[in-house]
Parts: structure tokens; C-alpha cells; sequence
């Protein structure tokens, strides 16, 4: 996928834990998006920044 296509996931799992963190005072079954959403951000955020490179595979260097 394209650079831009992680940030935008890691903007929307963001989004749904800032408002599921909100909401979860009035229900507590809220709970549930923020626990997923908060690992599935990280994920986003190191995809975003390891999908910086030009070359998606590292070369064989040899002996």
C-alpha cells in the first residue's frame, strides 16, 4: 500500500480511540474499539514510517 494510505489508518484508529476513550464512561462495552484500536495504531504508524523506502526489499549483500 501507499505511504499515504497508513497514515490515513492510523488517523482513523486515532479518531475511534479518542471517541471510544469518551464514551466509555456512558457504556462500558466502548472498551472493546479502544483496546483494538490502539495496537492497530501503532501498526499503522510503524507501516507509515518503514514504507518511507524507495526499495521495498533489502538486497542480498553476499559473504
Amino acid at each position: 500500500m501507499k505511504k499515504i494510505t497508513y497514515i490515513l489508518f492510523a488517523i482513523i484508529f486515532a479518531c475511534v480511540g479518542i471517541l471510544s476513550a469518551l464514551l466509555v464512561d456512558a457504556n462500558p462495552y466502548w472498551v472493546v474499539p479502544l483496546i483494538l484500536s490502539v495496537p492497530a495504531f501503532f501498526i499503522a504508524v510503524v507501516l507509515y514510517v518503514s514504507a518511507g523506502t524507495k526499495d521495498g526489499d533489502i538486497p542480498f549483500v553476499g559473504y
